[in-house]
């Protein structure tokens, strides 16, 4: 078990995250198998780099800041409410965690936001995120630890890096 000041870690606790893990994985295929259904075609040409700066972005700062932003509040200000209140707090999360992963600074001016532009991958990106969201919402109530859901989201983000390393560079060859 380690103690953090998050709370403590323990064997149950990195079940939890290990669960959630799977089903978030679950999750991200279900949706982008429902996405090819649907006629979505080229979306990796997205902006995606896997320098050593993004992955620390995405696996370690992401994780970190996201979660205090988005599950900060409910672990912090909402202990107390009903889970009735709990659950639509963390749906109202989920939603604006994923509408947060459509909208990114423009390249050129750093000064604009920019959203994609492929209307299948906006929706495929908000609804994975969203879900995505919600899990993580529910995690830090069941562990009473930000930092599984912390850990959980590197996780997430590490295997959406990974894969996207495996199908960027395998069409390369």
């Amino acid at each position: 078990m380690i103690e953090t000041w998050f709370g403590t870690l323990t064997i149950e606790i990195w079940r939890l995250i290990v669960i959630f893990f799977i089903a978030g994985i679950g999750v991200n295929i279900f949706i982008n198998i429902i996405a090819k259904i649907c006629g979505a075609k080229g979306e990796r040409k997205r902006e995606f780099n896997l320098d050593i700066y993004h992955l620390f972005e995405a696996i370690i700062l992401a994780p970190f800041l996201e979660e205090l932003i988005f599950r900060g509040p409910i672990f912090w200000f909402f202990k107390g409410f009903s889970m009735a209140s709990l659950l639509v707090l963390i749906s109202w999360s989920g939603i604006i965690f994923g509408l947060s992963h459509v909208i990114r600074k423009n390249k050129k001016n750093k000064k604009e936001w920019k959203i994609f532009p492929n209307r299948i991958y906006i929706i495929r990106i908000i609804i994975i995120s969203a879900v995505l969201g919600i899990l993580l919402g529910i995690l830090v109530i069941l562990t009473n630890s930000l930092l599984a859901t912390m850990i959980l989201h590197a996780m997430l983000n590490s295997f959406a890096a990974f894969a996207s390393f495996l199908t960027i560079y395998t069409k390369k060859s």
